[in-house]
């Protein structure tokens, strides 16, 4: 039965509106940076960081104070009717608060398997091409305390580490799509975000599937109330998330190391790490270190699920030689190394065209960007291309490590140009082709 000593009172100040004085004290990170976007869905939490984030742009303005440039991207992903709509109200919105908006379009092939989580993929990935074409480090987002508890309870429903555990970050180097992401509203109630709007009279958009109980994140907020009763209230909850983030940055501390000394990767994207530098670490801090390559590998935005890592780490040192695939990545086992490659085959990234002045994050893992000086280029996967070249080249690797690499190639189809591989022939003039860092 519930714990009686637990008051299950409301908290009255979980829904008190965020005033001028708090707003400037969360938004403060973003004030020595020279330009950041905000991601903007046009619901109530992100339009709540929009009217904040542009009233304090303005006061700080007015004082002549550093502040940095702003700009607004909205997503219209085509997923429902209203989602138009939606955007073009956002974009309006931004006109009458001053602040440049761009809108950003995708339209789901029909053959999509798993709808959300292409959905995702392909809105950071808008997001970050038109951050790289303007020049912009770092995205805003409003995830709020409501959203980082869900997070820690569905991963901690998934038998997640400590990493997985220590939930979203304020500021994520390595954020989706590899993306630096500020979340400067994680220890807000969400409530207090729909109060601020209240008050300001700003009107925003609901997306009804935040109260469609067949979502588990649905289910998990709605947990939340019995969890109150027993003594899990949100600060208990979020004093663990912290303190599982505090071991976790210790822990990768220790792994960085491993990696600044013993990893290597071609440019053209296999890696390798020196078996004898994961044998004797311990066995959190090996698993950590595989996750963080295999994630740079694959350039899949969610780890693996931590028992598959174990099995992994189990297979890997209980024999001389193995070989497995996890995380769209193949890891190849020998008694000196561990090769990892792009598995071929597995959510194969389309070859595209790219004009000049464009910039793209292509396969989750290479950012192209073409000065506007650049012929247009066509970047696609190498497939056999690389076949038959020197294994001095390869650096050692399998031919079959670089199936998945990038290859460019005019877009003029009565062009003969040769085609270009980073690492095996030397980039156009204007280009810039280059694996995304491994986050140390």
């Amino acid at each position: 039965m519930p714990n009686s000593s637990v008051s299950a009172a409301p908290d009255v100040s979980a829904r008190q509106p965020i005033d001028a004085a708090e707003a400037d004290l969360l938004l403060a990170p973003l004030a020595g940076m020279p330009a950041v976007a905000l991601a903007v869905s046009g619901g109530a939490d992100s339009t709540c960081l929009l009217w904040l984030a542009a009233d304090w742009l303005k006061r700080r303005r007015a004082a002549d104070a550093p502040a940095p440039d702003i700009v607004v991207f909205t997503v219209d992903h085509g997923l429902r009717p209203e989602a138009c709509a939606e955007a073009e109200a956002v974009l309006s919105l931004c006109s009458r608060l001053g602040l440049p908006a761009e809108l950003l379009t995708w339209s789901p092939p029909s053959d999509l398997t798993n709808l959300q989580a292409e959905a995702r993929r392909a809105r950071y990935a808008l997001l970050g091409a038109a951050m790289a074409r303007r020049g912009i480090e770092a995205l805003a987002t409003a995830h709020h305390r409501d959203d980082q508890i869900e997070t820690f309870l569905d991963r901690l429903t998934r038998g997640s580490g400590v990493h997985g555990l220590s939930a979203m970050r304020p500021d994520a180097a390595d954020g989706p799509g590899g993306l630096r992401i500020l979340r400067p509203f994680l220890s807000v109630p969400g409530g207090r975000l729909r109060a601020t709007l209240a008050v300001a009279g700003i009107a925003h958009s609901d997306d009804p599937s935040n109260e469609n109980p067949k979502f588990k994140r649905v289910r998990l907020r709605r947990l939340m109330a019995s969890l109150g009763n027993e003594g899990l209230d949100p600060d208990r909850l979020l004093a663990t998330v912290q303190r599982m983030a505090s071991a976790a940055e210790a822990l990768d501390a220790w792994g960085s190391q491993v990696l600044k000394q013993h990893f290597f990767q071609h440019p053209a994207g296999p890696g390798r790490l020196a078996r004898s530098a994961l044998a004797t670490l311990p066995a959190e801090v090996r698993l950590r270190l595989l996750q963080r390559v295999l994630g740079h590998i694959g350039g899949e935005d969610y780890p693996p699920r931590f028992e598959r890592l174990e099995r992994l780490d189990t297979v890997l040192f209980s024999s001389g030689t193995s070989r497995q695939t996890l995380a769209r990545c193949v890891i190849a086992a020998d008694p000196v190394s561990i090769a990892f490659w792009r598995e071929p085959g597995r959510q194969s990234s389309e070859a595209v065209d790219i004009q000049p002045g464009g910039s793209l994050l292509w396969d989750g893992r290479f950012r192209l960007s073409l000065s506007a000086a650049a012929d247009a280029l066509h970047i696609g996967p190498a497939g056999g291309l690389l076949s038959g070249l020197d294994r001095d080249l390869r650096a050692g690797f399998p031919a079959e490590a670089f199936v998945r690499s990038p290859v460019l190639v005019s877009a003029s189809a009565a062009d003969d140009t040769p085609a270009v591989v980073p690492g095996f022939s030397p980039l156009p003039s204007g280009v810039s082709l280059a694996h995304l860092p491994l986050r140390l």
